[in-house]
C-alpha cells in the first residue's frame, strides 16, 4: 500500500480546459515520498487508507493492489519522451466496468510523460486527457489518450492514484445520440475565495457539497 506524502501541501487544485484537452492540476511540494514522525503516525495513515480502499472498491482490494504492481519505470528511460503507463491502465481496467461502462469499447491509450508543464501558482499538472482526432485515431488505434505525470505520480498516495485515473476517465465521454466520442468538462468551476465568501451559492456547488457530505457519512460509518 502506498503511503501519504507528508510533504504535500494543502491542496490548491486548479482545472483547465482547452478544446479537446482537459487537465487536472494540484499544488504539490517537492520532497521524499513519505516521512512520518512516529510509527504510530504511519500505522494511523495506513489504517485510514485501508478503510478508504475497502469502501471505495467494495471488497476488491486485492485486484487494486495487483494493479498497483503493474510494470512501472523506477527511473525515466533515457531519450524517451513517452512510456506506456502500466499502473494507470491497470487501474482503468478496474474502474471502467464499475463506474464508466460507456467506455467499455473505447480505445484508450495510457502514457507516461516524465513531467507535464507546470501551470501558474506552483500547480503541477497531474494528468491530461485528450480526444484523438480522426488522423490520430487511425494511426494510433485510439479514441482517447491520457497522459500522466510520471514524476508527480511518485509522490501520490494510493488513493490519489486511483482518484486521478478515475478523474481522467470521467473526461472521456460519448454522445448519446450519435455515439461519437467527446470530452466532458468538470461539473464544478469556481474560485476557492468565492466559496469562502459566499459558500455553496449555486446549484452545481450545492450538489458537489452534498456528495462530499455523503462521502464523509459513508466513511465515518465504515470506520465505526
Amino acid at each position: 500500500m502506498e503511503k501519504k506524502d507528508s510533504a504535500m501541501k494543502k491542496s490548491e487544485s486548479g482545472r483547465t480546459q482547452n478544446g479537446d484537452e482537459v487537465t487536472a492540476t494540484i499544488q504539490i511540494a517537492d520532497g521524499p515520498p513519505m516521512a512520518f514522525n512516529t510509527e504510530e503516525d504511519r500505522d494511523r495513515v495506513e489504517e485510514q487508507m485501508s478503510e478508504w480502499m475497502q469502501k471505495f472498491v467494495d471488497g476488491a482490494l486485492p485486484d487494486f493492489e495487483k494493479a498497483m504492481k503493474a510494470p512501472h519505470p523506477a527511473t525515466w528511460p533515457d531519450g524517451e519522451k513517452y512510456v506506456r503507463a502500466g499502473i494507470p491502465g491497470a487501474l482503468a481496467d478496474l474502474l471502467i466496468p464499475k463506474y464508466h461502462p460507456h467506455l467499455t469499447n473505447a480505445r484508450i491509450s495510457y502514457l507516461w510523460k516524465q513531467e507535464l508543464q507546470i501551470r501558474g501558482a506552483g500547480r503541477v499538472r497531474l494528468a491530461k486527457a485528450s480526444k484523438c482526432d480522426a488522423k490520430l485515431a487511425f494511426l494510433a488505434n485510439s479514441d482517447f489518450v491520457i497522459l500522466f505525470n510520471w514524476k508527480a505520480w511518485e509522490k501520490l498516495t494510493a488513493m490519489q492514484r486511483v482518484a486521478i485515473a478515475d478523474h481522467e476517465l470521467c473526461h472521456c465521454d460519448q454522445d448519446l445520440d450519435s455515439g461519437a466520442w467527446k470530452m466532458r468538462h468538470h461539473d464544478v468551476e469556481e474560485f476557492s475565495e468565492i466559496v469562502g465568501r459566499y459558500g455553496l451559492w449555486k446549484m452545481d456547488l450545492m450538489l458537489f457539497g452534498h456528495q462530499l457530505k455523503q462521502l464523509e457519512l459513508d466513511l465515518s460509518g465504515a470506520s465505526s
